[in-house]
């Protein structure tokens, strides 16, 4: 299945340009809000980090404090007892910083990947939807244009699909003169099919196994002759 993802005509691949290049943009600055609210999360963290490591260091001195005075005769082991305490406290409250310093981590992780996926994702799909259906159809009118009586199809084409103002511009009785395949009205019926994705009616179309241009050549080399 081939697709074409851009037109022919100027305007439509123009705008099309535009809405990826505008898409880029926007997810790039997706990304930068997501790095930025991750960044002011971890602000955070680093409040978590501090009271782990000061209740680290302060159990470490409470456990010092009690050792040295476990080592005063008959009342060392009485005058630790509230080191002790005060270094299991400390203990608890380093562990809590560090469970409270890793929550908080992952939770910028989590906040700063929402704040860059969520525009992207709203952004994202609708633009591949659309771009993905213009692809399919345009890729199918692009073949139909390529094949041997490419422009008969393509007017059918726009027979069916073709609001009916459009096709009265084209002709009075437009269907009874595909039918009776009048070449102006085929032409015009065609471009109008391709018209719609921004596509052109190329020079070289081939028509029932000839290409046109070898018509237009072979036409003046008789003249020629």
């Amino acid at each position: 299945m081939g697709l074409k993802f851009y037109a022919d005509r100027g305007s439509r691949r123009t705008r099309q340009i535009v809405a990826d290049v505008a898409l880029a943009l926007w997810c790039v600055l997706a990304i930068w809000a997501g790095t930025v609210v991750h960044d002011r999360a971890l602000v955070a963290q680093s409040g978590a980090q501090k009271l782990e490591h000061g209740s680290s260091s302060l159990a470490l001195d409470m456990t010092d404090a009690a050792n040295a005075v476990a080592k005063v005769p008959f009342v060392g082991s009485e005058v630790r007892t509230p080191f002790d305490k005060a270094a299991g406290t400390a203990t608890d409250m380093a562990g809590s910083g560090h469970d409270l310093a890793t929550g908080l981590g992952r939770f910028a992780v989590l906040l700063g990947v929402l704040t860059a996926a969520l525009p992207i994702v709203l952004a994202l799909v609708p633009w591949l939807l659309t771009r993905l259906r213009y692809a399919v159809t345009a890729g199918r009118l692009a073949r139909l244009r390529s094949m041997p009586g490419g422009r008969r199809l393509l007017a059918l084409e726009a027979l069916t699909s073709a609001s009916p103002r459009a096709l009265a511009a084209i002709d009075d009785d437009v269907a009874r003169a595909w039918q009776d395949d009048d070449p102006e009205a085929t032409r015009k019926l065609a471009d109008l099919s391709l018209t719609t994705y921004g596509l052109r009616l190329r020079d070289d179309v081939v028509e029932n196994g000839v290409r046109e241009e070898d018509v237009i050549d072979g036409s003046a080399t008789d003249a020629e002759e």
